[in-house]
């Protein structure tokens, strides 16, 4: 009987896309790479961890060893709550990422950047974040 390798992935969701009727693929910005998840019946009213893929969720992922990792555990490291609860903050964090990464990844200070970023956003009484469109 073969045993399923697993591996830990640590890093800050970025996007979380639908995936077939119960399932959703999540983009996780890691140190090297943007690393894509599949996250089985995450949309089934009985998952156990579908409160927890929320954008900009900075996580630890326990996910099989494969050619497309599968979601199997996952712990909240920092939810950034104060941009899930505010538009604005959200979208500006949206349009940072995309500016990030828009030229693809290239190492590790771009993730360092992204995250003090993120952190920084989540917790400004400023309205630093606005931009004129």
């Amino acid at each position: 009987m073969a045993t399923i390798m697993t591996k830990e992935i640590i890093g800050l969701i970025i996007r979380v896309i639908d995936y077939k009727e119960s399932s959703q693929i999540m983009h996780l910005l890691t140190d090297d790479k943007i690393e894509s998840i599949m996250c089985r019946g995450i949309k089934k009213q009985t998952s156990k961890l579908k409160g927890y893929i929320l954008s900009y969720n900075y996580v630890k992922c326990f996910v099989t060893d494969g050619k497309m990792p599968i979601l199997t555990d996952i712990l909240v490291i920092d939810s950034y709550n104060n941009i899930q609860n505010n538009v604005n903050k959200f979208k500006y964090a949206g349009l940072l990422i995309n500016m990030l990464y828009k030229e693809r990844y290239e190492n590790n200070k771009v993730y360092s950047l992204a995250l003090k970023s993120i952190k920084f956003i989540n917790d400004s009484n400023e309205e630093y974040y606005y931009m004129n469109q």
